[in-house]
């Protein structure tokens, strides 16, 4: 009886254990959050966030018709996409290289053609591509707000492994991608954005809340480490019985 009781007591403290250390888990840190925050009272292009550009990726030249901050939401970018698309860059960051664990966005289109790449810039000197093509959610009502009732989240899965990126270069020529044979290294994250472009006409896209977060490396071990500490009771009860 006494036997039974340390094993239901046993997967009571695991059951515990799993729920807790599962919802710190998903609560990864986050080590960069730009909300693209408007309150200017007018329609803004994108260089009304200090350190933030944008380009037309077919002339590389800077582009601030069609990559505005809207005043709704209290700031959501929207973009008119085409075939060049346009590079979106920031400045305002400084993370850790080995730190980063996911890179996201909100983004939502009006058609069904977009795509959306992640980029970064390493030690204020080279950019990179990611060669994933990320496409966002399509609504009808493009316009509404991008929140957390809705799954707009488009997410990237940081590495640094060669095959994940490309050398990036926007010159007045447009866009080079130069595929990598060596991974990626390097101390900081210094620049980060995203290439967005589509292949019809007028599908607006729209972008909020660019977040990098953490490699969840704390919470993993700390629940391997309680998972061996009650296996670890559990067999002195069983010896003590």
């Amino acid at each position: 009886m006494k036997t039974k009781l340390n094993k239901h007591v046993t997967i009571i403290v695991l059951a515990g254990l799993f729920s807790c250390l599962s919802s710190f888990a998903s609560a990864a840190e986050i080590l960069y959050d730009q909300a693209f925050f408007n309150d200017s009272g007018s329609e803004q292009s994108i260089t009304y966030i200090s350190g933030w550009n944008s380009y037309y990726g077919g002339t590389g030249s800077e582009q601030h018709t069609k990559v505005r901050i809207q005043t709704a939401y209290d700031g959501v970018i929207w973009t008119d996409p085409n075939s060049g698309g346009f590079v979106v860059e920031g400045l305002d960051i400084n993370v850790a290289l080995s730190e980063v664990g996911t890179i996201s966005i909100d983004t939502i289109q009006a058609k069904t053609a977009a795509s959306v790449q992640f980029l970064i810039q390493v030690d204020s000197e080279d950019w990179y591509i990611s060669n994933q093509e990320i496409t966002p959610v399509t609504a009808s009502n493009w316009q509404q707000a991008i929140d957390d009732e809705l799954d707009f989240n488009a997410v990237l899965d940081f590495t640094t492994t060669a095959a994940d990126w490309s050398a990036f270069t926007l010159t007045g020529s447009g866009i080079t991608e130069t595929p990598l044979i060596e991974d990626i290294t390097g101390t900081s994250i210094t620049g980060i954005g995203w290439y967005n472009r589509s292949t019809e006409s007028f599908n607006y896209t729209r972008f909020d809340n660019l977040v990098v977060t953490a490699i969840p490396e704390a919470s993993t071990s700390l629940f391997v480490l309680c998972g061996m500490l009650v296996i670890a009771l559990d067999r002195r009860r069983l010896k003590r019985d």
